[in-house]
């Protein structure tokens, strides 16, 4: 019978990391564990689901499984910025090898790295080799100076001429220090494993490493396996387009099976402990936070991480706390991992904050990998009445403010919209009322599709290169004039529709009045924008001039951010829009009910 995951932190008291356990169905069939080390940035952000599912067929097979987030990364604490990572991450694995043969009560472990992940565990296994059975590397990466490499040429492609450059590379949102580059550009692929370790490398079609780093390891005696697979691709889309890719995982799991059967064996009746601390505390800016996982919620066992200031009482005073919602299909940490940074910083200044996982997303137990369709789920706001109805119960709260990006912010209005608990939404650049059944292609049926295109195309008259590429045959010119031709029809369709409310021969619409239902009950709404972005246009096409009136009485408020885009990637706006999400709740939740 399955065992679920368990969460819990781990390593010194000021440097606690969050680890999950993956027990195996059949308890000392193996005689080996095993412990994942995963990616870097945008890499480990589109790995995740993949990831969290190895481990549970790994489970399955038998082996227990430790995954684990590295310092400065996932749900672990924030080292300081200027600290060089590398060394941390050295000691952090060591970390994780003895606490995985603690639990597991075996003798050796398997290391399994992916990417970076995969550079961390070969130069961990040359550093630390005791009780290491095999190393099994997955897309691993020639050298530390290859990947930044490849992490200056993902800048050049995602910064839109936004570096910033207190960080010696910024990818997707991630910004790495110069200490820590520097050292990463000196570790080389080490061209020695110790003796008795077993190593296989996993290879990617599109830029394989190779057979000229196994031949130099033949020669020094040491046996290795090389395979290059398809897949690699499918696994590092974006969160919500990706998909596993069978081949990787099938060669790591018989790479792994093999090194058990050849390992050090061990006695079946030994027994090892099991994770005990659910919850860790923080320093965080002069102040003891607390910081805990809940077993899963509710019937979809949603995961989540709640996080409080230790000199409050653990019941929230005012009964109030801000639950924060997935991103799009990344995982509670949130684009570029900034909902970890806001909700520390927010239960600092005496708050209670809730990071969640929806089902099928993160660490959920809900249903696996999903089409990008599925991020818009039907049961998205049961699952939310639900977890707040859980979360009420154990944390005594009775307000709660919904707080999310793109589909984050989307579910937040609905929930909004359906439980009179919710009596602030914080929305960040939603497309605000899609069709119930929202998929991907309807983008380019939707307005939102005809807003940008226009707004682009307009802002782009003026250059002259931009003639020359249309001139060139360089763009799409069929898209570019059904988008202006949808704007149009919507902008004459609106100013119709807002002349007979006025004149009371057409209702409402619906949106419009259960908007007006839940402010009237005492919600506010918050809408944060990029500049760029198209939802408070949609908004007003949709309501009318319904959402001007709402500011005028103070029930929406609307800030515009400029040099930022849809996830925030970009530093100049990041920084604006977190100080303004958490003063749009920082005078409600200190406000007694």
């Amino acid at each position: 019978m399955a065992t679920l995951p368990e969460a819990f932190y781990f390593g010194p008291p000021d440097r606690p990391l969050f680890g999950i356990w993956h027990a195996p169905e059949a308890p000392g069939s193996r005689s080996l564990a095993v412990v994942l080390v995963g990616p870097w940035g945008i890499e480990g952000m589109s790995l995740q689901r993949t990831w969290r599912q190895f481990a549970m067929d790994l489970a399955r097979e038998g082996f227990p499984v430790l995954r684990f987030d590295l310092d400065g990364c996932g749900d672990s604490y924030d080292p300081s910025p200027d600290t060089n990572f590398w060394p941390l991450w050295m000691s952090s694995l060591s970390r994780a090898k003895q606490t995985a043969l603690s639990f597991a009560g075996v003798e050796q472990v398997a290391l399994v790295g992916f990417r970076m992940g995969a550079l961390l565990a070969a130069s961990h296994v040359c550093a630390e080799p005791e009780g290491i059975r095999a190393l099994v590397l997955m897309a691993p990466q020639r050298s530390g100076n290859a990947c930044v490499r490849e992490l200056k040429m993902l800048e050049v492609s995602t910064s839109r001429g936004t570096h910033d450059t207190s960080w010696a590379v910024v990818t997707a949102g991630f910004g790495m220090n110069d200490a820590t580059f520097n050292a990463l550009k000196s570790v080389p692929l080490p061209e020695e494993i110790p003796r008795g370790i077993q190593v296989a490398i996993i290879d990617r079609q599109e830029a394989p490493l190779g057979k000229g780093w196994t031949q130099k390891l033949a020669t020094k005696g040491i046996a290795s396996t090389h395979v290059v697979v398809p897949g690699y691709p499918d696994m590092m889309q974006i969160a919500h387009k990706v998909s596993a890719a069978p081949a990787f995982f099938r060669e790591a799991i018989a790479s792994l099976l093999k090194a058990s059967e050849s390992s050090t064996r061990h006695d079946r009746n030994a027994r090892g402990s099991r994770p005990s601390d659910a919850w860790t505390l923080l320093d965080h800016k002069g102040k003891v936070l607390r910081e805990w996982a809940l077993p899963p919620l509710g019937t979809k066992g949603m995961a989540a991480i709640v996080v409080q200031d230790t000199q409050r009482a653990s019941p929230s005073a005012n009964r109030k706390a801000v639950l924060i919602l997935n991103s799009g299909a990344e995982h509670r940490v949130g684009p570029n991992r900034m909902w970890v940074g806001w909700a520390r910083d927010f239960a600092a200044a005496g708050h209670t904050v809730v990071r969640l996982d929806l089902p099928g997303l993160g660490e959920s137990l809900g249903d696996n990998l999903h089409p990008s369709t599925q991020v818009y789920r039907d049961d998205a706001i049961q699952a939310i009445q639900d977890a707040m109805n859980t979360l009420g119960e154990q944390l005594k709260v009775t307000q709660w403010a919904l707080m999310g990006l793109c589909s984050g912010a989307y579910h937040a209005i609905g929930a909004a919209l359906s439980d009179p608990r919710v009596v602030r939404v914080v929305a960040i650049n939603p497309f605000v009322f899609f069709p119930a059944q929202l998929h991907e292609i309807d983008l380019l049926a939707n307005n939102a599709m005809d807003h940008m295109v226009t707004a682009n195309t307009l802002k782009s008259a003026k250059d002259p290169k931009r003639w020359m590429r249309l001139v060139r045959g360089e763009s799409n010119v069929r898209l570019i004039v059904q988008s202006l031709v949808g704007r149009t029809r919507t902008k004459v369709t609106k100013r119709s529709l807002d002349l007979g409310r006025m004149l009371k021969l057409v209702p409402i619409s619906p949106q419009a009045c259960r908007l007006t239902e839940a402010t009237a009950r005492g919600c506010r709404f918050h809408f944060v924008f990029d500049a760029d972005e198209p939802g408070w246009a949609i908004l007003k096409e949709d309501i009318g001039n319904l959402a001007d009136r709402m500011i005028e009485n103070g029930r929406f408020t609307l800030d515009t951010i400029a040099h930022g885009d849809h996830a925030f990637a970009t530093l100049k706006g990041r920084a604006q829009m977190l100080y303004v999400t958490q003063s749009h709740l920082q005078g409600w939740a200190g406000q007694p009910n």
